[in-house]
């Protein structure tokens, strides 16, 4: 019921070619990020062909609502369940979510969280609300790129990298993190929702901090095409900072 990797019981579970079960993202991080082609527990050579396994989670379900699990085990797969319900990692949506949540041992962790679904719940029946009222900009308001919190929270004056990708980007204008490890690192992995990686230039260390226009998106890396004269390199878009609307036309300049 646990992944050979993490030791934690399985929340997305994935057969491998070893025949194995592990984690998702723990197995996709072991043979991509780390480039490691073998086996975690054979050290045979296998490819990255991976199967998901309902069965898996289902025992791992029946064992959790049976009480055969530590309470703090259950809690944490729990919360994991929700959290990969809420981004779309498993099915069962924003109700899924919740109901998972509900489940959890209370802690501060988990009544942020079902806050937080609370206010997503309201957020969803508010847009609804508007559009069958025709009011324009209720959705901009909600996603707008200006920091929710002040300067404490937010230490770029244009807010945090984005937390999802946004293909309708493309025109507006974004300040790379000021991070150079950082950004290397968010280039030589694939993005949250990517097929690949956008890879690492050393002369990308040059865009930390600075702004440019979105001149192209590529879904199958999650990433933005941005110029850096006279070339142009690719950057993953939670690398990326959305400048607010009415600094475009500046930043532009």
């Amino acid at each position: 019921l646990t992944c050979p990797i993490t030791h934690q019981l399985v929340v997305c579970p994935v057969v491998a070619e070893d025949g194995n079960t592990y984690e998702r993202d723990a197995i996709v991080t072991w043979l991509h990020e780390k480039k490691k082609m073998r086996s975690p527990i054979t050290n045979a050579a296998m490819g990255d062909r991976l199967l998901d396994s309902r069965k898996a989670r289902d025992l791992v379900a029946a064992a959790v609502h049976s009480g055969a699990v530590a309470e703090a085990d259950a809690g944490a797969w729990h919360v994991s369940s929700a959290r990969k319900m809420a981004t779309g990692g498993l099915p069962g949506g924003l109700a899924g979510a919740t109901e998972h949540l509900e489940r959890a041992p209370k802690s501060r962790e988990r009544e942020l969280l079902l806050r937080a679904a609370t206010l997503r719940a309201d957020m969803a029946a508010l847009v609804r609300d508007g559009n069958a009222a025709d009011v324009i900009g209720v959705e901009a308001f909600l996603a707008g790129g200006f920091p929710l919190e002040g300067p404490k929270s937010a230490p770029s004056c244009d807010g945090l990298p984005l937390r999802a990708w946004r293909p309708d980007l493309v025109g507006r204008v974004v300040r790379v993190i000021s991070d150079e490890s950082e950004l290397e690192e968010l280039c030589d992995r694939c993005a949250p929702g990517a097929d690949e990686e956008v890879g690492w230039n050393e002369d990308m260390a040059e865009m930390c901090g600075e702004s440019f226009e979105i001149e192209e998106a590529f879904d199958d890396s999650c990433s933005y095409k941005l110029r850096l004269e006279p070339d142009t390199y690719m950057v993953p878009f939670d690398a990326c900072i959305l400048v607010r609307e009415g600094a475009d036309a500046a930043a532009r300049g």
